[in-house]
């Protein structure tokens, strides 16, 4: 990752990172302790970076913690990437950015077609966002 790079991309686990720069190039991390656990003390890493896009793992916990963390982060520049948004066979979409790698699925794709907002309606103050993470 460089000082200069203007998004970043944020998964659950360490292999999705990996899958993730292996697949995009782009820069890319882990959250430390799973879907969770956002540490609070890591929020002003995030502040230089005019887009992030979660791809945390498609089960309920990663989806409620995608919308959290997007809510925290920033919603008008974070992205939360969802294979199951926007796809008819759900059993096929992978669970998370491992598994797309080893079904051979196209990351630019997915996270151009699967790629949606926070709910506007949602938005918080700020202060109420700290204290939700």
């Amino acid at each position: 990752m460089g000082p200069n790079d203007k998004f970043l991309v944020i998964t659950e686990g360490e292999y999705d990172a990996m899958a993730v720069h292996q697949e995009t190039k782009f820069p890319c991390v882990s959250l430390p302790q799973g879907a969770s656990h956002l540490p609070k003390q890591l929020m002003p890493f995030f502040d230089r970076f005019e887009k992030i896009y979660l791809w945390l793992d498609a089960d309920e916990v990663g989806k409620r913690s995608a919308e959290k963390y997007a809510e925290a982060l920033g919603p008008n520049r974070t992205f939360i990437i969802d294979p199951s948004f926007n796809i008819e066979d759900f059993a096929s979409y992978p669970k998370d950015a491992n598994d797309a790698l080893r079904q051979g699925l196209d990351f630019r794709k997915i996270m151009t077609e699967n790629t949606r907002w926070l709910d506007q309606q949602k938005v918080l103050s700020m202060s109420s966002l700290i204290n939700k993470i």
